[in-house]
């Protein structure tokens, strides 16, 4: 049977119909299309000059960095965490550190891969969904020999925004490393409408960077258990304990409140 119905001729069309029929959505479709390939070569083109340049426009003050560099009795780096909205705040302050950056099989990943890659950092891909299985593995083969620190979104890519997925407390109680997580204020910056509500500083802002530390997971984190999910609540507190702290050094060198940011 044909699945479009008709309107008998003596009849009005109805208004899903009318609607149907006015509403340009292909149109709509196509410039979708054209605007996010555009900006996808534009970000790979110009994005790493244009991060990098920004970037160096920003005063950066960082908070608790001990924690941040110190090594374990291995020369091992920890196991880093900032949340999905501040990737590109952490690409843009984290120059030289020896990290290797998780990045996910996501439509966009290939584009933030070249973007960290194109600005020195070493990238897995992978995430926590999908293909996270085979890159936690990689990380954690690679760990064992490996000094450089890791570094996490545990709410990308796909969200929600500020959870915490498995990933990160795995492969910190594999490879015996200490959990650090990582905190952003800012004195003024633009806020995309995307689900991670990301956020870029604005030029010649000021950023400040917090750090709180946790300890190595025990082994049984790196399972499922009541272990690994207390693990993951902790880390949950422990990113909020650092964003506040980074507000209150904002708050400090401003003298005024910082840049309010949405979190959600």
């Amino acid at each position: 049977m044909d699945p479009i119905a008709v309107t008998p001729p003596d009849s009005p069309p109805s208004d899903a119909e009318v609607n149907a029929d006015s509403a340009p959505r292909k149109p709509r479709s196509a410039r979708k299309r054209f605007q996010r390939r555009a900006g996808t070569f534009l970000m790979r083109a110009f994005g790493p000059f244009l991060v990098r340049l920004l970037a160096r426009s920003w005063r950066v003050r960082y908070v608790n960095s001990e924690a941040r560099d110190r090594r374990d009795t291995r020369g091992h780096l920890p196991v880093y965490g900032f949340w999905h909205q501040d990737i590109l705040a952490a690409v843009g302050t984290h120059f030289g550190l020896p990290v290797r950056v998780l990045v996910s099989l996501h439509r966009d990943g290939e584009t933030i891969a070249q973007l960290a890659e194109k600005l020195g950092y070493q990238t897995v891909r992978g995430s926590t969904y999908g293909g996270g299985s085979e890159a936690l593995r990689a990380m954690a083969n690679e760990a064992i020999e490996c000094s450089d620190g890791y570094a996490f979104t545990p709410d990308g890519p796909r969200g929600p925004a500020r959870s915490i997925a498995p990933g990160i407390v795995v492969l910190a109680a594999n490879t015996g490393r200490r959990l650090v997580a990582g905190g952003f204020a800012f004195s003024s910056c633009w806020q995309a409408r995307s689900w991670d509500r990301l956020v870029l500083p604005k030029p010649f802002s000021r950023v400040v960077v917090a750090y709180e530390e946790l300890e190595v997971p025990v082994p049984e984190c790196g399972r499922p258990s009541a272990e690994h999910d207390r693990m993951r609540v902790r880390y949950g507190e422990a990113m909020d304990a650092s964003e506040r702290r980074a507000t209150q050094a904002m708050e400090e060198w401003l003298g005024r409140p910082a840049a309010e940011v949405a979190r959600a």
